[in-house]
């Protein structure tokens, strides 16, 4: 996994049409922007329309044969984003008196079940702050 900046950086020296650069420019910024504000959602759709009156690449274009470089970028970031995930998911997962839990293998009731503590915590937190 590369650094988006590195990325970045990468195929900007590689474009010769300022349109395009000035794109690229304005698709890396935007995504910067959004990893910065704490979103983990790189989905082209999603950078298309909040770079759409930034002078970023529209969404067709990106998907385009001819939109490698702005696809390029945005995996970077996306990779970025990933990382994020599963660091916040180690945060947040139970572990301990909990780890029995992965071992259920239905994954609809691996859910409920992490569901189900949660809810216990919440209501032991609240439950605490009461007395």
């Amino acid at each position: 996994m590369s650094e988006p900046n590195e990325v970045y950086e990468a195929i900007l020296g590689q474009l010769k049409n300022s349109r395009s650069r000035k794109s690229l420019e304005a698709l890396h910024a935007v995504c910067k922007e959004h990893h910065e504000s704490g979103s983990v959602d790189f989905r082209i759709s999603t950078i298309a329309k909040l770079g759409a009156s930034r002078g970023a690449p529209s969404e067709q274009t990106i998907r385009n044969k001819t939109g490698e470089h702005y696809r390029a970028v945005i995996e970077a970031w996306q990779a970025l984003g990933d990382q994020k995930k599963k660091a916040i998911k180690a945060q947040t997962t139970p572990s301990g008196e909990y780890d029995w839990v992965d071992e259920v293998s239905n994954k609809t009731h691996r859910f409920l079940i992490l569901d189900l503590i949660s809810k216990v915590r919440k209501l032991r937190a609240v439950s605490g702050q009461l007395k």
